[in-house]
């Protein structure tokens, strides 16, 4: 091998697997300085999202949850930033044991439904709106149905 195409291997390897790698005063950004960066994403993805006791459905216009005893909905598209964090606000209904009365539904409470994701996965905590006390934490994965036990 040619002492050129031997420096030139070297070369093109440093701009590889060197972050923050500069050239003639000119920085370049490479795979691996890539790979420290926050995830960002437009939206959460769409589709089914589960874990203990929850069942998130993914829209692009927000998401509806099934709990073991209550539901929720979120109107709004859920857009995690750099860091994969969310709050976004919806409602939550708590639903009781046995037969609901004819022309008598649960009152929808406003709530405040916020969490972190890889994109993957996610963990998601649950607080009625004007209060700072989560009533409820899940961890949830992407396309995975969630275990939910209706109460009956």
């Amino acid at each position: 091998m040619n002492y050129f195409l031997l420096k030139l291997l070297v070369c093109c390897s440093l701009f590889s697997f060197w972050p923050g790698v500069t050239f003639n005063g000119e920085s370049f950004v490479t795979a691996a300085h890539m790979i420290d960066q926050p995830i960002q994403t437009a939206s959460l993805p769409k589709g089914t999202w589960g874990g203990q006791g929850i069942n998130l459905e993914a829209t692009d216009e927000g998401a509806a949850i099934e709990f073991d005893c209550a539901h929720g909905a979120i109107a709004t598209k859920i857009s995690p930033d750099r860091e994969g964090k969310f709050e976004v606000k919806g409602v939550y209904v708590r639903e009781g044991f046995g037969p609901t009365r004819q022309g008598r539904t649960p009152a929808e409470q406003p709530a405040v439904y916020a969490g972190i994701t890889d994109v993957k996965t996610m963990t998601l905590s649950i607080r009625m709106a004007g209060s700072d006390e989560v009533i409820a934490t899940y961890e949830l994965t992407h396309g995975r149905s969630g275990r939910v036990r209706k109460c009956k």
